[in-house]
């Protein structure tokens, strides 16, 4: 079971939940938002990307706890997945990509990010997904 997050038009929340379980078999809606929703599914990702109602689909390798405890939780972030495995099968998602970037957000504002943990976090997807770094245009985002 994959966990993941959409993104969808602001202010649909009820019929983008009553359409998600109509159209994959949704294990759990974990959260629901004004514009964004995280579910757990076997559903293969293509069917995911092809819903009309769906603006952008991602992946969660991890959900971070008690962040706002921390002094700075994007470092917080990176540090631990400059610690973890990696393990996840990501080869469906990926889709033939060979190309990446980091993006960070606060409240829907894109934030820059500590360079010495971001090149070793790229490092690191670089070796084990052997995808190559491109912040133009990537294929895939982190």
């Amino acid at each position: 079971m994959n966990t993941y997050l959409s993104t969808f038009i602001s202010g649909l929340q009820k019929p983008v939940e009553q359409l998600l379980r109509e159209n994959l078999n949704v294990l759990q809606i974990s959260l629901l938002l004004d514009g964004t929703v995280i579910y757990q599914t076997n559903e293969d990702i293509k069917k995911i990307q092809h819903l009309r109602f769906l603006n952008n689909t991602f992946l969660v390798l991890e959900k971070f706890k008690n962040l706002q405890t921390k002094d700075n939780p994007f470092n917080y972030m990176l540090h631990q997945v400059i610690s973890m495995n990696l393990d996840v099968e990501l080869k469906d998602f990926l889709q033939g990509a060979k190309t990446f970037r980091i993006v960070a957000s606060d409240e829907n504002k894109c934030i820059s990010l500590d360079k010495k943990l971001v090149t070793e976090v790229e490092n690191k997807i670089c070796k084990r997904l052997n995808l190559k770094v491109d912040s133009h245009k990537p294929r895939i985002e982190f």
